[in-house]
């Protein structure tokens, strides 16, 4: 559904007609480079003890995979997206790896405990945040788009919404109860 409505290139490439297990294999780099940035990164900091340049590296790693992941196209070279993939993956494990260990190394050693679980508590209620307000923004806007129906007249009222909140003012009154229903439902 989102491939279909809100993604300009699909995210899984279901919509290429691949099957299930040859959309896993293009997501697949990403899961395992995420295991080796992360263990290179604590191998790095078992010999250095350093953070700081560490932390910038994996990000830099990070944001180099993701770039070229948001500008994929539907005839990208399979080398293209396991690179891109591994790349992103790399950077993500090794920045899962440098932030808490040296937030952890900062704390004196009475406190470790409670730094580490304050560091996975604040990451999981980040996270469970985010799916929350992205699901909510989700279903709003699916739920417009049920009440407006589909063609260039709905698309147009859909896009005037999303950019602009006071043009609800300019709704005729059946369409201002569907937009204000469904928004009012999911808030």
């Amino acid at each position: 559904m989102v491939e279909w409505w809100y993604a300009n290139e699909p995210v899984i490439p279901v919509r290429l007609g691949y099957s299930t297990a040859q959309a896993s294999l293009r997501l697949t780099p990403f899961a395992i480079a995420t295991s080796i940035g992360s263990l290179e990164a604590g191998l790095i900091i078992n010999a250095t003890g350093r953070y700081y340049i560490l932390g910038q590296t994996v990000m830099l790693t990070f944001v180099q995979g993701v770039l070229p992941i948001c500008a994929f196209s539907l005839t990208i070279p399979l080398f293209s997206q396991f690179s891109n993939l591994f790349m992103a993956g790399s950077g993500y494990g090794g920045t899962l790896t440098v932030a808490p260990l040296g937030l952890i190394s900062l704390a004196d050693h009475s406190e470790r405990a409670v730094i580490t679980s304050a560091n996975y508590a604040f990451r999981s209620k980040g996270s469970t945040i985010g799916i929350t307000i992205g699901s909510s923004i989700f279903r709003n806007v699916e739920a417009i788009a049920r009440a407006f129906g589909s063609g260039e007249e709905a698309d147009g009222i859909l896009r005037r919404l999303r950019e602009r909140f006071d043009e609800f003012d300019g709704l005729f009154e059946s369409e201002k109860s569907e937009a204000g229903g469904s928004q009012g439902e999911r808030l």
